[in-house]
């Protein structure tokens, strides 16, 4: 865990984000804005077993401010992903092939939530993560395909983030979950400093970890987040703040907090046992304009 001591010590390369951090690390939106000025995000996720990741992740990059998102999947997913009235587009891609033509144009890359671990998604996110030029946040299936082949992560050169449950992140080490949550802090570090990687490291108290050891820990979130789907509006979030512009530990930071403030936003209405990823996704706009009115000064 995370020992409250620890704010305390005379040291610079640890912070506590909050709430009230958020909206000061958003960018304004200029009034002359359009949507090319946004970036436009590519996922890569989702399967026949697993749709539904897909969706969230897309739709949460959506609400986090891309000025287009689109998806990569094989027709046979992207039929059940983008279908109905939603705002982002489907590329059919069927393999590596497929996927790198979709990225042409595009400003990030989002890749893992509900991909699966068989052989053709593993071989899909090994090309992907070690070839593709763009920024790319990696979560899910993108890491478990990644177990035993970390030295793929910096092989491109390109800027990633990598957001690992404990679970994942002991995959990741070669270690157990245990070991991750004795010291949630250092285990950040150590995937980040072993990966060259901004690191998330999912879970009460959320890190976020830096190659070069600066970290932040999140003071946002609640058990109701304990459900499936949660991650995958993490990933779009942060996708789509890197298809803005935003440099990998800033986009981590803010998606962090913001996904977490966005969930406790949600609680109020929902309680934390029917709390669902949806939910979140529905809150990022809600939970922003509250904390904008919470600072305009009252009227005389």
């Amino acid at each position: 865990g995370i020992p409250p001591a620890l704010f305390d010590r005379d040291e610079h390369d640890t912070w506590l984000l909050e709430p009230e951090d958020l909206e000061p690390l958003l960018r304004p939106r200029p009034a002359d804005s359009h949507k090319g000025r946004f970036g436009h995000l590519l996922v890569v996720a989702g399967s026949a077993e697993k749709p539904g990741a897909a969706g969230l992740c897309c739709s949460a990059a959506v609400r986090a401010g891309a000025g287009l998102v689109s998806i990569a999947a094989p027709e046979s997913v992207l039929g059940r992903v983008v279908s109905g009235p939603v705002e982002y587009m489907g590329i059919i891609a069927d393999d590596f092939e497929g996927v790198e033509r979709a990225w042409q144009g595009k400003q990030a890359v989002a890749i893992g939530p509900g991909l699966g671990t068989e052989t053709k998604a593993r071989e899909l996110v090994h090309r992907c993560v070690a070839e593709c030029p763009l920024p790319m946040v990696v979560d899910a299936d993108g890491l478990n395909n990644l177990a035993g082949s970390l030295e793929l992560v910096g092989k491109s050169g390109a800027e990633r983030v990598l957001t690992p449950h404990p679970g994942e992140a002991a995959r990741l080490l070669d270690c157990t979950t245990a070991d991750i949550q004795r010291d949630r802090l250092a285990s950040a570090r150590k995937l980040a400093a072993e990966t060259k990687a901004c690191v998330v490291l999912k879970g009460a108290g959320t890190v976020v970890a830096e190659p070069g050891g600066k970290a932040w820990v999140v003071k946002a979130g609640n058990p109701g987040m304990a459900s499936g789907g949660t991650g995958d509006v993490l990933t779009g979030v942060i996708g789509s703040l890197l298809a803005q512009g935003y440099p990998p530990s800033r986009a981590a930071t803010l998606g962090a907090l913001w996904h977490g403030h966005a969930a406790d936003f949600a609680l109020r209405a929902s309680g934390e046992q029917a709390l669902c990823a949806g939910d979140i996704v529905k809150s990022l706009g809600p939970a922003l304009v509250e904390l904008s009115a919470s600072r305009v000064p009252p009227r005389r």
